[in-house]
Order: structure tokens, then C-alpha cells, then sequence
């Protein structure tokens, strides 16, 4: 079945999709201006 492998990739496609919705959604963090700095690599 060729059309197998074209559904496998359209789900993982589509969970992808939803959780980059989920994720993009909750916007930026908010930072504590009492927390310590933080040095990001």
C-alpha cells in the first residue's frame, strides 16, 4: 500500500501543526523582574 505511508505523514503533519498551536498560543513568557539574570548560550 503506497497510500499508507502519504497518511502516516499526513497525522504526524497534522499533530505537528496542533502542537505548534498549543505551543505558539501561550505567547510570550513573562518574565519576574525580582529573578536573578539569566545568561543564554
Amino acid at each position: 500500500m503506497q497510500s499508507t505511508a502519504y497518511w502516516w505523514s499526513a497525522v504526524l503533519f497534522a499533530a505537528g501543526l496542533v502542537i505548534s498551536v498549543v505551543l505558539y498560543r501561550r505567547g510570550a513568557p513573562v518574565q519576574d523582574p525580582d529573578a536573578a539574570p539569566v545568561v543564554h548560550m
